[in-house]
């Protein structure tokens, strides 16, 4: 029995798997990346790391599915197939505008591993003064935004956070921006309610004796 093949079937199919093989091979596979990040937002919340209980904190988790798949973290390398970049936001609190309202503590925390070098850059707010991530101990690395005088700074959400790798490969696991201020629009916390109720019934009784 002859058997026939129609090449003129084929050679669509042919094409096509040869054009997915050719943009595999040719393109960089940390274009095919989609990093993924999961915020939640807290308020009175306390931080391990300074034992403080903050008004608000915005926290990140990193993921990979394509690159670092079944893991925490995005990997970041200067050169191969993980992307040299990371760029994230945190969101900021509703009722927050400075001035008027002033900023008490402020804290951004990183959570990093295997760094090894110094080189690596961190940009917040378009900002790329900051000293590099930490390679020391568990590469967490913590800014204090306190201070922080830039006009704008805290009024532009979400507050913009960039890594940029100077070495072979580093994790990014979390962040957390950690705000702690007030304003005519904070609500007071239960402790001082109780202060201004205090207040008002001493007002009432020092009228009454009038």
């Amino acid at each position: 029995m002859l058997t026939t093949f129609n090449l003129g079937s084929l050679m669509p199919k042919t094409l096509l798997k040869l054009f997915v093989l050719f943009v595999l091979v040719a393109v960089p596979a940390q274009l095919w990346a989609t990093p993924q990040m999961v915020e939640n937002i807290f308020h009175n919340w306390r931080f391990s790391g300074d034992n403080h209980r903050y008004m608000y904190a915005s926290c990140i988790s990193f993921s990979d599915p394509d690159l670092n798949p079944g893991r925490p973290g995005v990997l970041l390398s200067n050169g191969g197939i993980y992307p040299n970049r990371l760029d994230w936001g945190h969101t900021l609190p509703a009722d927050l505008s400075v001035p008027p309202d002033v900023i008490l503590r402020a804290r951004l925390w990183i959570d990093g591993f295997l760094i090894d070098s110094d080189n690596n850059y961190v940009g917040i707010q378009g900002i790329w003064t900051w000293d590099p991530l930490n390679q020391w101990g568990y590469d967490n690395t913590t800014y204090d935004l306190t201070n922080v005088t830039v006009d704008g700074f805290w009024n532009s959400s979400p507050l913009l956070v960039s890594v940029l790798a100077g070495e072979q490969k580093l994790r990014i696991d979390q962040a957390y921006l950690m705000l702690d201020y007030t304003g005519s629009n904070v609500v007071p916390e239960p402790a001082t309610l109780a202060l201004f109720g205090l207040g008002l019934v001493g007002l009432g009784i020092t009228r009454f004796k009038k």
